[in-house]
């Protein structure tokens, strides 16, 4: 075996124990697609510590899911050897990038930045098999710059190269060190522990590593591998097979559930109840057979699974549980008789208030959905009573108003949401029961106050989506205009704290040296400071935006808004708005939208709420990139695209902005195309899918378009139609040249109902 001349020859695995797996290890490698580093490239025999070994040096700037840069090499910034020094480093040029980071290291020009020479230079050397030379340069940078934003991965690079010069103990100090420093590392580390206890013959206490990685990251790379050593470790003598307690076997439950993966959680539960778990457990394990059940649709198995639990365990937490879920499954499948038996069973034998409040909100609105206005606002008002300022509090507080307006009941529609305004503490909240009371006042035939009501609104200096509703109900009122922001007090005025300015300086750095990467890295850190100057906070995010850092450039503009208002400062700023609501990926955007006839802000809007701007953003329900689309949907689009091929399309090129871009306008407007240009079907429809949305515009009347918006049945959809309409309303204000008086689709309370068979409310 070939190695570095800085490794003593020495078997990597002693007394024989695990080389007859090697072919296995390694077969399992390359089908989970792990990238090898530079230096196991070099091995002519594959030592499984190498092999298993991600690269670190290089994951932090290429995400596993995204493909490399490849035209680093025309970017024309500052030549210099720090920056050159970074470059050739990413591409794996690590002799170049050595040899420029030594020049740097001498030069007083990067002085600022020496963290960053030495920890690129150690990744270099470490790279280049020269661990001991990194080690020291790691350790430099330990101890001169503990501010620095890799301290936290130092120890964790110490590891690593006191591994491979064969030093355990060292190595095991270092990586326990990483644990409490980089939890999002943990099963890099566990699995690191158990190799390297097994070099020492430790193997009980390898094994306890590696039966973490199996309890907590049940679906990693490193849990397939640490089973292949705990197999190849369980035929040596002496040595006990591992085995689950009750608590572990849950929490490894918990982790596939977790990552949604119900039916290897069911799989599991079928695996721990064949062995007869003792009866305490049972129960529990019932339940989340049957909440995996309830998940992947199967609601008949779910319902006889928590049916049997109620029977066996009346009277236990369990069984509460199990009610409630109940209850959700058999509304879902519009059995709302039974579903209301089911929560009021609840009322009567749970004394667990959290609970109480949930059944009887939830049979509120059941009975609102089917028009029994008198029973949901009983329901309502027991929540309200007997459990304020608690959860379902607000929104049953507003439901009973609102069932008195679907009732007809419009006088006391008005009377309540009046008095109910004093009761809620958010700007958001406030508006709802202010926009409601305007909307019964013109039922009541009280115009001049409806518009009063609505005027209250628009002037507010909170923007929320009823400010949009009623932008369009006031006749000829001129929106308040947004006034300019202009730093009070210069940035170089402004007191900072050691650390801030340890950091800001940094990012300034790294943006003159066009190293965007890594400006971001600093501003990640920077966000998180404790400053109560709005200025710092302006400041920062257009730092952020210069790197394209989209979410961080909306956090620190939030944070600059809401200093702002608690100050007292009741002004709109556009500069400021423009933080939270940027034109992010605008050429991009401009282009495609063009070729639909789209208007780009209103995929602004969209991208914003659906991902923040993040390109690498992934939902639980595998939605990809800036505007969330599944595989199958990306499948169909690219199936009627010219230049994408469906069948060899690559599912992780979503994850590229351009692409996906490019696949969420043609989905935006083929929808558009289908529901006749009505943005709230649009929406509904690519939050819930067609199915959800025929399903409500059959339920529901569809002629008055806001109220058919609160009568939504997914709370998910119905707040998510919400966010992109206050998006796009904002959107329209910031970046229009002409204030628009009109949201296109919202203008009027006027909509038509694309599916004849709807029913109204009446």
């Amino acid at each position: 075996m070939e190695k570095s001349s800085l490794l003593k020859p020495k078997k990597i695995i002693q007394s024989g124990i695990l080389l007859c797996s090697l072919f296995f290890i390694c077969t399992a490698l390359a089908g989970m697609g792990c990238r090898y580093d530079s230096y196991t490239s070099q091995q002519k025999t594959l030592d499984p510590r190498l092999v298993t070994r991600l690269s670190r040096n290089t994951r932090h700037f290429t995400p596993p899911s995204v493909p490399k840069k490849k035209n680093i090499q025309t970017i024309s910034p500052p030549r210099n050897t720090f920056y050159s020094g970074i470059q050739e480093f990413r591409l794996g040029n690590f002799n170049q990038a050595k040899q420029h980071l030594e020049a740097a290291e001498s030069n007083p020009d990067f002085e600022v930045l020496e963290d960053y020479v030495l920890f690129y230079l150690a990744g270099s050397l470490a790279e280049l098999g020269k661990h001991q030379q990194a080690i020291l340069k790691y350790l430099t940078l330990q101890e001169q710059f503990p501010q620095s934003r890799f301290s936290s991965e130092v120890n964790l690079k110490l590891a690593d190269n006191f591994f491979f010069l064969e030093d355990y103990t060292e190595a095991q100090k270092y990586y326990q060190k990483s644990i409490k420093e980089l939890p999002q590392e943990k099963q890099y580390i566990y699995f690191q522990m158990g190799l390297s206890l097994i070099e020492e013959k430790k193997w009980m206490e390898a094994k306890d590593f590696l039966k973490k990685i199996l309890i907590y990251f049940p679906l990693s790379k490193y849990a397939q591998l640490s089973e292949l050593y705990i197999k190849e470790m369980d035929k040596g003598p002496l040595i006990q097979p591992i085995i689950f307690s009750e608590k572990e076997y849950n929490e490894i439950i918990q982790a596939l559930m977790g990552e949604y993966k119900y039916e290897k959680t069911l799989e599991l539960i079928k695996q721990i109840q064949a062995n007869t778990p003792p009866d305490n457990s049972l129960a529990n394990l019932l339940y989340k057979e049957a909440y995996c059940h309830s998940k992947l649709r199967r609601k008949d198995q779910a319902l006889l699974i928590l049916g049997r639990i109620v029977k066996l365990y009346p009277s236990s937490e369990i069984a509460r549980k199990s009610l409630l879920l109940m209850g959700n499954i058999l509304w879902n499948q519009d059995k709302d008789a039974e579903a209301i038996e089911i929560y009021q069973k609840v009322t009567r034998t749970s004394h667990h208030r959290p609970s109480l409040a949930k059944a009887w909100y939830l049979m509120g609105r059941i009975y609102e959905q089917n028009q029994k206005y008198k029973k949901a606002i009983k329901c309502f008002e027991k929540v309200t009573q007997k459990f304020p300022y608690k959860k379902y509090y607000s929104e049953s507080l507003w439901r009973i108003g609102w069932a008195y307006y679907q009732w007809g009941k419009f006088h006391k529609a008005q009377a309540h949401f009046k008095s109910c305004l004093a009761k809620v503490k958010e700007n958001s909240e406030k508006h709802l029961f202010l926009y409601w009371q305007g909307r019964t006042a013109e039922k009541n035939g009280e115009p001049a106050v409806a518009m009063d009501l609505y005027r209250a609104i628009v002037n507010d200096s909170y923007y929320s989506y009823y400010t949009w509703w009623a932008l369009q109900r006031v006749d000829r009122w001129i929106i308040p205009p947004l006034n300019s922001f202009k730093r009070r007090v210069a940035i170089s005025e402004i007191n900072f704290s050691d650390n801030i300015s340890f950091h800001l300086r940094r990012a300034q750095k790294l943006l003159k040296y066009q190293l965007p990467e890594e400006a971001s890295g600093e501003i990640s850190l920077l966000v998180k400071a404790d400053h109560s100057n709005p200025e710092y906070w302006y400041y920062l995010a257009k730092i952020a935006s210069e790197v394209k850092s989209f979410r961080q450039v909306i956090r620190a503009g939030y944070q600059c808004y809401q200093l702002l208002a608690q100050r007292g400062d009741t002004e709109n700023y556009k500069e400021v708005l423009q933080l939270l609501y940027p034109l992010a990926y605008w050429d991009h955007i401009q282009k495609y939208t063009n070729n639909h006839g789209i208007d780009p802000l209103l995929v602004c809007a969209l991208m914003r709420q659906e991902s923040f701007f993040d390109p690498l953003s992934l939902s639980h329900a595998q939605a990809y990139g800036l505007m969330q689309i599944i595989p199958s949907t990306a499948l169909m689009i690219a199936s009627q695209i010219d230049s994408f091929v469906a069948q060899d399309f690559d599912i992780e090129k979503l994850y590229q902005p351009e692409t996906n871009i490019i696949f969420g306008c043609w989905y935006l407007s083929d929808l558009l195309k289908k529901y006749q240009s009505n943005l709230v079907y649009t929406l509904i429809s690519y939050n819930a899918g067609e199915n959800a949305l025929e399903k409500w515009c059959n339920r529901y009347d569809t002629s008055n378009i806001d109220e058919f918006i609160e009568k939504i049945s997914y709370k998910e959809t119905r707040n998510y139609v919400k966010k992109v309409l206050k998006n796009y309303g904002l959107y329209l204000r910031l970046y229009k040249k002409s204030s628009p008086s009109t949201i296109p689709i919202l203008a009027g309370s006027q909509t038509t109902n694309l599916y004849s068979t709807a029913k109204t409310d009446n």
